[in-house]
């Protein structure tokens, strides 16, 4: 989940800009040490780890000894402000196109030995890089936020400056995302998955959807970015068509070129710049090669985007997301129905425990490249108002997220009798209370200043209902409903929801940045994630042969 930053610039640090360009500060350096800093820096931001636990990781005794003032300042400012951050994506992401585009002149005249220069000039320009990229006065584009909206738009406008596009990636959630659409083809397109498996020589599926996912886990050991696999396994190929090495001391004209190349190989081992960049373009891969070969049988005109759209219904909704409702609920006598023929506007999952009714609409919206650009406060309110409030399409208003909900729980409430007798039978309309729940796919919708927002939004359209309760909204990252079921010892999401609701009723707004609640800090009992990713690969098969087998098949030609 991406929070609230304040990046440092250089000067914020040292209190006026720098008088020695980049180029100046790096040459002596050796380009190859500043890739391989800038791969960990990467995987490092990806494990969550602090700017300053990775500064204090890259400062040696010597640098706080010969450069002690530049230091402590850096130091104190990371201090100062739990929200003030040194490395993130965006300037990473530039610097390491910096040192691409000038490794050539960079590695002609690095010195023999460049440790005592290295730390300290990485750092210096780190912080350009920053004042680079974010050296635009935080009033100009928070001025025009209205004082209702200020505190949630603020944060959101702010956390937007930091994104390079799609950049978060929860590979837990990609492999189940994959194995869902692999389960798809299964069912429906079998022999386009031969197809597919015959292209990229898999012969055991759920083996090999377990390796990608061993070869992208090493990422959660940040001290490592490195992976080496033998010339003849299946990825060293995919592997070598991805390396920075050929895009070395050439000009990036696109920010994609960059993307697509995102490991650096040297005596035989890869490097990963990126780990986010690595997984998505296998993924990407993944999904435009089974897209390719459905084109080819069915339709060969159709488009990429529309393809997309077709697997965000049918893999994403119908088999990720019911899958995530259907294993984060544990108990017993849970009722779930998706039965859209009951009424119209019937939401994604009705699910029913006692006499507690969840009412789920899943939304798999990507950010567009000009909205993360965009700093207009009035441009990022409609995108998200489009997507979560209301749509105006020819003309016409079209509900979307809370005023589905809203919807919905009318519709229950005259309804009810229809969708769930077992119910009505039982329980009295006034005894029942109602859960509404939006479950997005893209992380910034679900920041917790984005719900806050929406939120109150919903409060003010909640319809009156014979209904005891209905309670806040609450907004999910459908990752960590996957997170949540592969890692809970006792699946039971119905109290999770209870506690972060309670939390969110207790909640009082403080200071400029407050700390909106979220509800991925619910603590519950942990197990590890290998018993619940097994059954996963059992529910959604992908070949005729189960995963024991290939186990068994595997160990034989050994």
């Amino acid at each position: 989940m991406a929070n609230l930053t304040v990046v440092l610039t250089y000067r914020d640090v040292f209190g006026k800009s720098s008088e020695v360009d980049v180029i100046d500060l790096l040459t002596g350096v050796s380009p190859e040490k500043l890739l391989l800093i800038l791969g960990k820096t990467n995987a490092y931001l990806l494990q969550g780890i602090s700017s300053h636990q990775i500064f204090q990781s890259y400062t040696s005794s010597f640098t706080n000894h010969f450069f002690k003032s530049e230091i402590l300042k850096i130091d104190f400012r990371l201090n100062s402000n739990r929200n003030n951050v040194f490395f993130n994506e965006k300037a990473n992401f530039n610097f390491l196109k910096f040192v691409v585009e000038n490794f050539d002149f960079l590695d002609q005249n690095k010195l023999a030995d460049d440790s005592e220069i290295l730390e300290i000039n990485f750092f210096r320009s780190y912080l350009i890089f920053n004042q680079l990229i974010y050296d635009s006065t935080t009033e100009n584009f928070l001025k025009e936020i209205p004082a209702e909206h200020f505190l949630e738009f603020a944060q959101i406008l702010m956390i937007k400056k930091t994104i390079i596009d799609q950049e978060v990636t929860d590979f837990f959630s990609d492999i189940v995302k994959i194995k869902a659409h692999l389960h798809y083809f299964f069912l429906n397109e079998r022999d386009l998955l031969e197809q597919f498996y015959n292209l990229n020589k898999i012969e055991n599926p759920d083996l090999w959807i377990f390796e990608i996912f061993r070869i992208l886990t090493l990422a959660e050991n940040y001290e490592n970015i490195t992976f080496y696999v033998e010339g003849d396994h299946w990825i060293a190929d995919y592997c070598d068509g991805i390396l920075i090495n050929k895009i070395i001391g050439k000009s990036i004209a696109s920010e994609v070129d960059l993307k697509l190349n995102s490991l650096y190989k040297k005596d035989g081992k890869y490097y990963v710049m990126n780990w986010s960049h690595f997984g998505q373009h296998l993924f990407h891969r993944i999904t435009y090669q089974l897209y390719e070969l459905y084109k080819n049988k069915n339709n060969v005109t159709l488009k990429f985007d529309t393809y997309k759209s077709m697997i965000a219904e049918e893999v994403s909704e119908k088999i990720v997301f019911r899958k995530a409702i259907e294993k984060s609920y544990g108990r017993k006598g849970t009722f779930i129905s998706y039965d859209t023929t009951l009424f119209t506007g019937f939401p994604d999952c009705y699910l029913r425990y006692n006499n507690f009714i969840f009412i789920f609409e899943f939304k798999d919206n990507a950010l567009s490249k000009e909205f993360i650009q965009d700093d207009s406060y009035e441009n990022t309110k409609s995108f998200i108002d489009e997507r979560f409030i209301m749509k105006i399409k020819n003309g016409k208003n079209k509900p979307k997220g809370i005023s589905q909900l809203r919807n919905v729980i009318k519709s229950l409430n005259e309804n009810l009798h229809k969708v769930d007798p077992n119910l009505t039978k039982k329980y009295k309309k006034s005894s029942i209370e109602i859960y509404p729940v939006i479950v997005v796919s893209e992380t910034l919708f679900s920041l917790p200043a984005v719900e806050s927002y929406l939120t109150k939004e919903f409060r003010k359209i909640k319809p009156e209902t014979e209904f005891r309760k209905i309670n806040d909204l609450s907004v999910i990252n459908i990752s960590y409903l996957i997170q949540y079921f592969l890692n809970a010892e006792k699946p039971d999401f119905y109290s999770i929801l209870k506690s972060y609701i309670l939390k969110k009723k207790t909640y009082r707004e403080r200071g400029f940045v407050p700390d909106f609640p979220t509800i991925e800090k619910i603590t519950y009992p942990e197990v590890a994630k290998a018993k619940q990713l097994v059954e996963i690969a059992n529910e959604l098969p992908i070949c005729d042969i189960d995963l024991d087998e290939q186990l068994r098949r595997v160990r034989e030609s050994n």
